[in-house]
């Protein structure tokens, strides 16, 4: 869409040839619409073609924009205007630029034209009265002197008569300059203050050395020093032999300093030096501090060096600065990966569990904690996995929380032989009682005949109950495989779960190795002490591999490859040999293939079926009427359509739904296959919008070459201004297919903004600004507004005002509401501005602060200083009061100086100075 003011070029790409719906060829046309018009482009290459829209719709404003300005009375501003090609404003001016110089604040409004549209803005020029001027203070020694410097103005005037941005004063007591600065009809004040004080601060380092070592100790903060050694300037080096202090007195001008160096004797070094734990193949960076050169037990002189041992190794390391020295061990420790280990627990239900994991540095658990100890309180059974790292090292562990009023107590059972013990150990709770009344978690018995042994656990007030079985038994459970051997082949039997064995063939030992020509079985007999048990090896002679082959399914005149497999030689029933064989049956056929390993044989049958289909397949496909369809098929060497057509593909443009049929042979095999063409509809799009009460939303379709609109429009876009919710429907159609789609405006309504009615104020008064109905606001003019992005800004305005509001709904729409404040002046009767001489903050509510007193002030500069010309306050507005504090901690009685420069309404500018007492 394109928005035209007045003449329009319209140009298009991607075709070799065009035509316009206005008789036009070419790429580009010219046009002037007198209404919002459509132009449809038909493009052309070869025997393709494709067409697009161009909407070219009028408009009537154009954004003019001008810059608005703060001036000093009798100074002028440059107002520009932008966005147009020809300007008017106001006064009667023409041209992008006008410079003005009003005695008043003055509105100028500028209106710019381009070609038949047009649009206006409004500049601001607003008069002030007042430099922003500032001067540094300074604290210098008697004697000495400062350079005050003023900025923020043109020419300057300072209290003690002298002119220019800076001065040099020598004063002997604290001092105030008050410079007053001027810029064309503006001017402003500020006060330097120049502190007299009497001691420098002067900084010494101290130092510790070996024995016979030295020391260079070097002062600062002054001009020149002395030395308690009788030495000046400002370092001095020293080899003392005991511990010593120096002292060093700076002076700069009059003032002066001192501090003390203390050099202390040493005797060895603190050399230190990392140790590490590395997993096996790792490698560890150990590193000393504390000394100027190292050496290792390793030979490395450098103060770092990586090492990969193979087991935990110490490594020495020995520092020297001078002629100190000291040792230091480091040790790395090798492991593969770390036994984390954590404890489980039964709760009951309600209570909490902590769980607590060892074995690492950092850990991290499955619920996300981090940290050795989690304490949980599941209310079902619930494991918990904690990952525990050390370095590149690492393991796990999981803990399992069950819940339940009794405890799950268990205790293990145990088989002995006459005359042994077992040693039965409970777990699932904190203490154990026994039915021998033995108590703890484990007992140790040795019952002469099978006995029961019931614990009991408690922890907190959950219990349960388990009994051990002890059995005394003769009997080893003494176990030993079997084995499946060919002819002259050997097997290994092994037997398990004694400590020495006898075999029926006389052999000793856990395993023998037997080679019978018989199916033959083979008795162990096992002892553990006391206890004996035996089992039986039966080991079988067989003759029967498990010999496979595959089958294949072939057309007339086709091989297939036959391949056995489970042995070492194969003869197959056509008098072949080999693993595999190539046949060609012309009918069914089955081969025998009997594979021999050894003296062991085996025996499997292929079968080879001889068949007539082809796996045929052709592709399905959906057109719109009038077009065409391609169908390729697949899987033969010939094909037969059934419209006649012959070969791999065919094209059709049936009028509705049709299949075609298409048979496909190769040798003596065939089959077929059938493709589906089916009519079908365009893709139509268009999109939706959500516009404010009276704004124009514009509706874009696309898929389809031409349109037809629910509105009677034929465009693929329109423009629309639907007072409520409204739904469109557009129809799309290209070369006989059509689809539609819906299209949704949503409109949102204006906000109900309101502003309260005009109101009037007395000159130096205030009045509330009140609008509603919207969710975000914004002010015009700024002058004199406590906000201008506030629902109820505080407007002082020194003369006739009119504000507007621009109130903004939650959903963006915007309305616009104004009120006019007007100013009545008055007489004002200005009373003496003074400072009270003392003040007593005791919470009385009498005199509990120092403050300005005086009802026509309207700006201001409130200083107060201590006797040693430090700042303790300052206050901008006769509501800024000091309450006796600095720094939050209240302060002693002393006499202060203050310092007040005011600002009357009438213009009048007052300045005083003097004391104030604080009495506690």
């Amino acid at each position: 869409m394109f928005l035209l003011t007045p003449q329009r070029s319209v140009q298009v790409e991607g075709a070799a040839t065009y035509s316009w719906s206005n008789g036009s060829t070419g790429p580009s046309i010219t046009v002037s619409p007198s209404n919002n018009t459509s132009y449809t482009v038909t493009g052309t290459s070869g025997s393709c073609s494709g067409s697009d829209v161009a909407n070219v719709n009028i408009g009537s404003a154009l954004n003019v924009s001008v810059n608005s300005a703060t001036i000093c009375s009798g100074g002028s501003a440059t107002l520009t205007a932008s966005g147009a090609a020809t300007y008017s404003w106001s006064n009667g001016s023409t041209g992008p630029s006008i410079t003005v110089s009003p005695s008043n604040n003055t509105s100028y409004t500028v209106s710019g034209t381009s070609g038949s549209c047009s649009g206006s803005d409004v500049a601001n020029v607003t008069i002030g009265s007042a430099l922003n001027v500032s001067v540094n203070s300074a604290t210098i020694c008697s004697g000495g002197s400062a350079t005050l410097t003023a900025s923020g103005a043109t020419t300057y005037s300072w209290s003690n008569g002298s002119t220019g941005p800076s001065i040099t004063v020598s004063p002997s007591n604290n001092t105030s300059y008050t410079v007053t600065g001027t810029s064309g009809s503006c001017s402003g004040s500020d006060v330097a203050n120049v502190t007299i004080g009497s001691a420098l601060n002067v900084s010494v380092n101290s130092a510790t050395i070996c024995s016979g070592g030295s020391a260079t100790l070097t002062a600062s903060g002054a001009t020149t020093y002395s030395w308690s050694n009788g030495s000046t300037g400002p370092s001095i080096t020293v080899s003392p032999s005991n511990n010593t202090s120096y002292t060093v007195t700076g002076t700069s001008g009059s003032c002066s300093g001192s501090d003390v160096a203390n050099v202390t004797i040493g005797s060895a070094l603190n050399v230190s030096v990392n140790s590490a734990t590395i997993c096996s193949g790792g490698s560890a960076t150990l590193t000393a501090s504390g000394a100027t050169t190292y050496s290792w037990s390793t030979g490395a002189t450098t103060s770092s060096i990586t090492v990969s041992p193979t087991s935990t190794t110490s490594y020495t390391v020995t520092g020297a600065s001078g002629n100190c020295s000291g040792s230091d061990v480091a040790n790395v420790t090798i492991g593969s990966a770390l036994n984390i280990s954590v404890n489980s627990a039964t709760i009951c239900s309600g209570g909490s569990a902590t769980l607590t994991a060892s074995g690492a540095t950092t850990y991290s658990w499955s619920n996300g904690s981090t940290g050795p100890s989690i304490t949980v309180s599941p209310s079902n059974n619930t494991s918990y996995t904690v990952t525990g790292a050390s370095g590149s090292c690492s393991g796990s562990d999981v803990a399992n929380v069950n819940i339940g009023s009794a405890l799950n107590v268990s205790v293990n059972s145990a088989t002995i032989c006459s005359g042994g013990s077992a040693t039965l150990t409970a777990s699932g709770a904190t203490t154990y009682s026994w039915s021998n009344g033995s108590t703890g978690p484990s007992i140790t018995v040795s019952p002469s005949n099978n006995t029961s042994y019931t614990v009991t656990g408690a922890s907190g007030s959950c219990y349960g109950a388990d009994i051990a079985n002890v059995t005394i038994g003769s009997a080893l459970n003494v176990s030993v495989n079997s084995a499946a051997i060919c002819s002259g082949g050997t097997a290994t039997l092994t037997a398990s779960g004694a400590t020495t064995y006898s075999w029926s063939n006389g052999s000793t030992g856990p395993s023998i190795t037997v080679s019978p020509s018989n199916n033959t079985s083979y008795t162990v007999t096992g002892a553990s002490g006391s206890c004996y048990g035996a089992d039986i090896a039966y080991v079988t002679i067989g003759s029967s591999l498990n010999v496979s082959v595959n089958s294949a399914n072939i057309c007339s005149g086709g091989t297939a490859t036959l391949i056995a497999s489970g042995a070492s030689d194969y003869s197959w029933s056509n008098g072949s040999t080999g693993s595999s064989i190539t046949v060609s049956p012309s009918n069914n056929t089955s081969y025998t293939v009997t594979g021999s390993s050894n003296g062991c044989s085996g025996s499997d049958i292929a079968y080879v079926n001889v068949g007539s289909s082809l796996n045929v397949s052709v592709n399905s496909t959906s057109i719109c009427p009038g077009e065409n369809a391609t169908l390729i098929a697949s899987g033969a060497s010939s094909y037969l359509w059934s419209t006649g057509d012959t070969g791999p593909s065919i094209t059709v443009s049936p009028s509705s739904n049709t299949s075609y049929t298409v048979t496909g042979s190769s040798n003596d095999c065939s089959g077929t296959d059938i493709a589906y063409v089916n009519l079908g509809s365009l893709n139509i799009s268009v999109n939706s919008a959500t516009i404010c009460a009276g704004e124009t939303a514009t509706l874009m379709a696309n898929g389809a070459s031409s349109y037809q609109w629910s509105t009677g429009d034929i465009t693929s876009g329109i423009l629309t201004s639907p007072m409520t919710d409204t739904s469109y429907i557009v129809t799309g159609t290209s070369a006989g297919c059509t689809g539609t789609a819906t299209a949704v405006v949503t409109v949102n309504a204006k906000p109900n903004g309101s502003v309260n009615p005009n109101v009037s104020i007395i000159t130096g008064n205030s009045t509330s600004l009140l609008a509603s109905g919207g969710a975000i606001y914004n002010w015009s003019p700024s002058t004199a507004l406590s906000c201008t992005n506030c629902a109820e800004p505080i407007a002082s305005p020194t003369e006739d005002t009119q504000y507007c509001v621009e109130i903004t709904s939650s959903e963006g729409c915007r309305d616009t509401a104004c009120t006019t404040v007007s100013v009545e002046p008055k007489e004002i009767k200005c009373v003496e501005v003074f400072v009270p001489t003392a003040f007593s903050p005791n919470g009385d509510g009498v005199n509990d602060v120092a403050q300005v007193f005086g009802n026509c002030i309207v700006t201001m500069r409130f200083l107060i200083f201590d006797r040693w010309g430090e700042k303790v306050f300052e206050g901008s507005s006769i509501k800024d009061t000091w309450d006796g504090n600095l720094r939050g901690e209240p302060m002693n009685t002393a006499v202060f100086v203050y310092y007040l420069k005011a600002t009357l309404v009438n213009g009048e500018h007052v300045s005083l100075k003097g004391n104030i007492t604080l009495v506690r």
